[in-house]
């Protein structure tokens, strides 16, 4: 299952994604700046060991609206889900 929602600097929303949740986020504008903070449970995953699902991936179904993204190196490189 997948949600989505609209950060905008007009309605001041932020996300709270649980552990061990995926999460993707999209740049709607020419620009924007991204923070977001991990909890630290004392079991975090280093980045070589995160796995990094394929952004449309046709087994998780989510309805991106654009069809060519500019990804970052480690998005190109996902695999689909088996």
């Amino acid at each position: 299952k997948w949600k989505s929602w609209k950060l905008t600097t007009k309605n001041g929303l932020q996300l709270l994604i649980p552990p061990n949740y995926a999460n993707g986020h999209l740049c709607l504008s020419n620009e924007c700046v991204f923070h977001y903070k991990l909890s630290y449970t004392g079991n975090y995953v280093d980045a070589k060991d995160q796995i990094t699902l394929k952004w449309n991936d046709p087994k998780i179904g989510i309805k991106w609206p654009i069809e060519n993204p500019i990804l970052s190196d480690r998005d190109k490189s996902a695999k689909l889900i088996l």
